[in-house]
C-alpha cells in the first residue's frame, strides 16, 4: 500500500509538471485577445482605422496626379488652317471640384494618420465628448464630399464619351483618348478613397454611439 501511495503521488507531480508549462505560456505568452476580448476590438478598430485611412491618402493623392497631370494636345486641319487645341483638367468644372475635394481630403487624411500614430486613437477617446463628435463629424463631411465630387466627374466624364443629344453636346473622347482614358483612371481613385472614407465614417461612427450603449 505504501508503495501503491508513493507511486501514485510521483505519477500525479508528473502529470502537474507536464500542464504547468502550457498554463504558463497561455498566461503569460498567449492570445492577449482571450484575456479582454474589448481591448483586443479596440486594437482590431485602431489598426482598421489606420490602414483606411493610409488607402485614402494614396488613393486621393493617386487620382488628384491623374487630374492635375491629364493634357493632351492635338492639331485638326480645317480647309487650309491647322488648329492646335489642347485638353486640360481644368476644362471641366468637375474636375476642377473634385482635384480641390482630393486635395481636401488627403491633407485631412494625413492630420488623422498623424493622431492615429501620435495621440490617441478614436477608440481611446472618451465616448460622447468633443474630439470623438468632430471626428465623427469631420469624417461625415469628408466623405460626403469625395462622393458628391467623384459623382459629378463621372457624370461629366460619361457626357465627354456619350455625348448628350438633348443638350446637343457631342462626344469628345474619341478625338482625346489618352486623355479621357488618364481621367477615368483618376476618378476610379477617387471612388476609391470614397470607399475608404465610408468605412471610416462606420468606425467614427461606432466608436461615439456603440460604444456609449456597451458603456451604459
Amino acid at each position: 500500500m505504501r508503495e501503491q501511495a508513493q507511486v501514485e503521488m510521483a505519477f500525479a507531480k508528473q502529470q502537474q509538471a507536464m500542464a504547468s508549462p502550457s498554463a504558463a505560456s497561455g498566461g503569460a505568452g498567449g492570445d492577449p485577445c482571450s484575456l479582454s476580448s474589448s481591448s483586443c476590438d479596440g486594437t482590431r478598430l485602431r489598426r482598421s482605422e489606420l490602414t483606411l485611412r493610409c488607402v485614402a491618402v494614396i488613393a486621393s493623392v493617386s487620382a488628384l496626379v491623374f487630374l492635375v497631370t491629364d493634357k493632351q494636345t492635338r492639331s485638326f486641319t480645317i480647309y487650309t488652317s491647322t488648329v492646335i487645341q489642347e485638353a486640360v483638367f481644368s476644362d471641366m468644372k468637375a474636375l476642377v471640384s473634385a482635384c480641390i475635394t482630393l486635395g481636401i481630403v488627403a491633407f485631412y487624411s494625413v492630420l488623422q494618420i498623424v493622431r492615429c500614430l501620435c495621440g490617441p486613437s478614436s477608440t481611446s477617446i472618451t465616448p460622447s465628448s468633443a474630439t470623438a463628435w468632430t471626428i465623427f463629424l469631420l469624417d461625415q463631411v469628408m466623405t460626403y464630399l469625395i462622393l458628391s465630387a467623384a459623382a459629378a466627374s463621372a457624370q461629366s466624364a460619361w457626357f465627354s464619351e456619350q455625348g448628350n443629344e438633348g443638350f446637343k453636346w457631342m462626344k469628345v473622347c474619341y478625338l482625346y483618348k489618352k486623355f479621357c482614358m488618364q481621367v477615368g483612371t483618376g476618378i476610379i481613385g477617387s471612388f476609391v478613397t470614397s470607399v475608404a472614407m465610408v468605412f471610416i465614417s462606420a468606425i467614427s461612427a461606432f466608436n461615439l454611439f456603440a460604444r456609449v450603449d456597451y458603456a451604459e
